[in-house]
């Protein structure tokens, strides 16, 4: 068992699982994501993470899987306390301001590699 997520639920640990009746009360964690994206874009990194936020553990317990191993499974609940979430500080927002840009005729690469020029219209032929 993923002794170290276990022990963040608002309950004493047991091995064998266990589910808090105030799971508000335990020790967030920060869930990061692997996505899974196409394999057929050369643009795009094979992995790419995603921070989800953070989380509480309000369940866990074991379980046997097909090839007989024990997986340990956990119920998390997403934390909107306010300290988690960002804060909307006029300082912090003036430091993130969008700049427009004119974006002429961009260039499209197709299949085989030859570049075509996007129309003044915004249409491009295939």
């Amino acid at each position: 068992m993923n002794e170290a997520l276990a022990r963040n639920s608002n309950t004493e640990f047991n091995k064998n699982g266990a589910f808090a009746q105030n799971w508000k009360g335990g020790t967030a964690v920060r869930v990061v994501r692997k996505l899974k994206l196409p394999k057929n874009n050369p643009y795009i990194r094979d992995d790419f993470w995603r921070y989800d936020g953070t989380y509480k553990v309000v369940a866990y317990w074991k379980e046997k899987g097909i090839d007989t191993y024990e997986n340990c499974r956990f119920l998390l609940n997403r934390d909107d306390s306010p300290s988690t979430e960002c804060s909307n500080n006029n300082d912090d927002a003036e430091s993130y301001q969008v700049r427009k840009v004119k974006i002429g005729k961009l260039p499209l690469i197709h299949s085989n590699n030859r570049k075509r020029q996007v129309p003044e219209g915004g249409k491009h032929s295939p």
